[in-house]
C-alpha cells in the first residue's frame, strides 16, 4: 500500500448468525456438514459508514463463543480512530494471553475483514485497490460439492460443478486407495480436457497411509492432494512433497504468519492455501504474504468475495477456491465466468445483504 488506510472509529457491532442449508451437503472423510453457520458483521462506525464481513462457524456451538469474542474485541476498538492495521494490533495485544487461535482467532478476523470493509468504504475504494491491486481474473474451481458418493453420480455432478469454472474439488477418503482412484477416474473422464480436478482428504490419513494412497493417486493428472495429514506435521508433508510429482497443498489450518513461517523453516517449499478467517482476516494474510519467496504459489480456503481482493494482491496467486454458501444471503454473489472470478469494483468487499433472506436463515 502506497498511502495508509483511513482510519475508522467504531461505535458498535452488530452480529447475526444464519443457518443456510447447503444443496450439496458437504460429507468427508471427518464427517458432514448440511448447513452453513454463518456469522454476519456489520460494525457501525461514528463516520457513518457500515463495515461488513462473514465467518464460517463450523458448529452452532462455536457461534456463540465468537459472538462473545467479538463483542468484545469491538468494544476494545471503540471510540478510538484507527487504521486497520492498528485495530487488528490492539486487539490482538488484548487477547495474546489466551491465545491467538481457535475461537479467538476467528472472531479477530471477522472483525478485522469488517474494518477493512470500512476502511475501504470511507476511500471510496474496493478492498484490492485499497491494499494496493487493481481487478484481477483469478483461476477458480468450484468447490461446493463432490464429498463421499457414489461412483456412479460423481461423474454427472463434475460436470454441473465445473461450469463456468476451471476446475473442481473432490474430497477423498474413501475405505481403500482403489476407490479414490476410481473416484478421480470417473470425474476425469466425465470433465472436458484442460478441466483441473483438486482432491482435498481433510486430514484424515496418517503417513503410512498418505504414502500409499498419493502413490496410487500420483499419476491421475490432479492439480493438487491436499491435507492428507495433520496440518501441522511439517517434516511429512515436506517428505510427501519430495517424494510425489503432483503438488501437496496445505495451509488453511495455519493460524498466523509464525506459524507459516515454521513451515517455510521446516523445509516446505509447495504451495500455500490459505483462510482469510483463520490466518488474521485481512490483516493477517498481508502479513504471512508478505515474506513468502517470490516462487510460491498461493490459493484462499472458502470467503470467496474477500479472498478474490487479497489474492488480486497476491504475487504468487494461484487458485480461488468459489463456494456458493453465503450466496443466498447476498444481493449481488460473487460469480465465475470462462473459469475466472474477479472482485467487484466497488467501495469495500463489496457484500450487500438480502435482509428478507437473512432474516429468513437468521438462528440468533
Amino acid at each position: 500500500m502506497d498511502v495508509a488506510p483511513p482510519s475508522v472509529t467504531a461505535r458498535a457491532l452488530d452480529l447475526r448468525y444464519c443457518e443456510v442449508p447447503l444443496r450439496r451437503p458437504i460429507r468427508t472423510a471427518n464427517g458432514t456438514v448440511a448447513e452453513a453457520g454463518l456469522l454476519l458483521f456489520d460494525l457501525r462506525t461514528d463516520e457513518g459508514v457500515t463495515g461488513q464481513s462473514y465467518i464460517f462457524c463450523y458448529r452452532r456451538s462455536a457461534a456463540a463463543g465468537i459472538m462473545a469474542i467479538a463483542h468484545d474485541a469491538a468494544g476494545i476498538c471503540a471510540g478510538r480512530a484507527l487504521e486497520p492495521q492498528a485495530a487488528s494490533a490492539l486487539v490482538a495485544r488484548s487477547f495474546i494471553l489466551i491465545g491467538l487461535t481457535g475461537l479467538v482467532r476467528m472472531a479477530l478476523s471477522g472483525l478485522d475483514m469488517a474494518i477493512w470493509d470500512a476502511s475501504a468504504k470511507l476511500a471510496g475504494q474496493s478492498l484490492a485497490r485499497l491494499i494496493g491491486a487493481g481487478p484481477r481474473r483469478l483461476r477458480s474451481y468450484n468447490s461446493a460439492g463432490l464429498c463421499i458418493a457414489s461412483v456412479d453420480t460423481v461423474g454427472e455432478e463434475a460436470r454441473e460443478l465445473t461450469q463456468s469454472f476451471a476446475g473442481v474439488k473432490v474430497r477423498l477418503g474413501y475405505a481403500s486407495a482403489e476407490e479414490d482412484l476410481e473416484i478421480v477416474s470417473a470425474i476425469r473422464n466425465a470433465l472436458p480436457a484442460g478441466a483441473a480436478i483438486l482432491a482435498d482428504y481433510n486430514q484424515a490419513l496418517d503417513l503410512p497411509e498418505a504414502l500409499k494412497r498419493c502413490h496410487i493417486l500420483d499419476q491421475s493428472g490432479l492439480a493438487w492432494i491436499e491435507e492428507p495429514l495433520p496440518h501441522a506435521d511439517w517434516a511429512s508433508y515436506v517428505r510427501l512433497a519430495r517424494t510425489f510429482a503432483t503438488p501437496i497443498q496445505l495451509g488453511e489450518n495455519l493460524h498466523d504468519g509464525i506459524e507459516l513461517r515454521a513451515g517455510l523453516e521446516a523445509g516446505w517449499k509447495g504451495p500455500i492455501m490459505l483462510d482469510a478467517a483463520r490466518i488474521g482476516g485481512v490483516t493477517g494474510w498481508l502479513h504471512a504474504t508478505k515474506n513468502l519467496p517470490p516462487t510460491t504459489r498461493v490459493s484462499s480456503h472458502l470467503f470467496p468475495e474477500v479472498s478474490a481482493h487479497l489474492l488480486a494482491v497476491t504475487p504468487g496467486a494461484d487458485w480461488h477456491e468459489h463456494i456458493d454458501w453465503a450466496a443466498p444471503l447476498l444481493h449481488e454473489p460473487l460469480t465465475a465466468e470462462a473459469g475466472h472470478v474477479i472482485a467487484p469494483d466497488r467501495p469495500g468487499i463489496g457484500l450487500l445483504w438480502d435482509q428478507a433472506a437473512v432474516a429468513r436463515y437468521r438462528v440468533h
